[in-house]
């Protein structure tokens, strides 16, 4: 039990924390919402909204595969730490804001286009936690 007038979390415990958390996004991300799509062109009708340091890790150790209309669909989730100063108010779902991977340590990770599907809010934040799904049979790496 804490003292009288004390708190077990100080004040500003997040704010003294996100630079170590800042440190570890080696990689580079760009934020992207998908505009109506009218050509075959992947990028046609596309928003930047802004590219920031990253770090992305897969999310669950063995992927959601299924059969959809004959075809085998892999899917796998990933989850994407940005810097909480991004300030962006991210839409979820397949018509929401993409993660483009710009780059990174794993040359395997880079160009993937992961959808964001949840948003992690918490009240102590040292970074912007994203979920975000990678549908492998319609990625293609750029």
């Amino acid at each position: 039990m804490p003292l009288a007038g004390s708190r077990v979390i100080p004040a500003a415990w997040s704010d003294h924390h996100r630079p170590t958390a800042e440190s570890a996004m080696t990689g580079t991300c760009e934020i992207l919402l998908p505009g109506p799509r009218e050509t075959l062109d992947e990028s046609a009708g596309e928003m930047f909204w802004g590219e920031f340091p990253c770090r992305v890790q897969q999310h669950n150790g063995q992927g959601a595969d299924s059969i959809a209309a004959g075809q085998e669909v892999q899917q796998r989730e990933y989850l994407v730490a940005l810097p909480v100063e991004c300030g962006i108010d991210f839409i979820t779902g397949t018509t929401g804001h993409v993660i483009h991977v710009l780059s990174g340590n794993d040359p395997f990770i880079v160009g993937r286009r992961l959808n964001v599907v949840q948003v992690l809010y918490g009240n102590e934040t040292w970074q912007r936690d994203l979920l975000c799904r990678d549908v492998l049979t319609q990625n293609r790496v750029q």
